[in-house]
């Protein structure tokens, strides 16, 4: 397509047309050109990349039981997962450490009874297991779990803040 372009500004003689028409006649064509190469780029790019891999619809959930069911679903998808994230993301920590923040990340909400908002969470869980396996999410957004554990506790009395230098 693009060679098309090049080629019809070429054979238009300058002689015959000003400037502003032949710039209007290739914008137009760059336009098509952009069009038609950025939908098979991005039909190519999902077929190759799989943007819809991991991909769940939404359910809501009819019973309590069902919800459970969802959960404990996820929850083994995620620890299943485990060696993959580590090595498409090149995670240097244990495998049990991951596999405890997956845990520990289900237990926050284990008491939750609501079911709109169990299917919230659920459907909430599932983006993060598609972008993480994706590759949407990068290595700093996964070790921001890690890292909220091992920070320091901030001073909070006046001369707790004096002796770091924050007064």
């Amino acid at each position: 397509m693009l060679v098309a372009a090049i080629e019809f500004i070429k054979k238009r003689k300058p002689s015959n047309v000003t400037g502003q028409k032949v710039c209007s006649s290739f914008i137009f064509f760059y336009f098509l050109l952009l069009s038609t190469t950025h939908f098979i780029f991005f039909t190519q790019m999902a077929a190759v990349f799989g943007v819809s891999n991991f991909a769940v619809t939404t359910v809501s959930s009819s019973s309590s039981n069902e919800a459970r069911l969802r959960t404990i679903a996820l929850y083994r998808k995620f620890q299943k997962s485990v060696p993959e994230i580590m090595k498409i993301h090149e995670i240097n920590l244990p495998t049990s450490a991951i596999r405890a923040k997956i845990r520990e990340q289900f237990e926050q909400h284990r008491y939750v009874k609501d079911l709109q908002v169990r299917d919230i969470l659920l459907a909430k869980g599932q983006m993060e297991y598609q972008e993480t396996m994706n590759v949407w999410k990068q290595n700093n957004h996964i070790m921001n779990y890690f890292i909220k554990d091992e920070a320091e506790a901030k001073p909070t009395t006046f001369l707790e803040k004096f002796y770091e230098g924050r007064s």
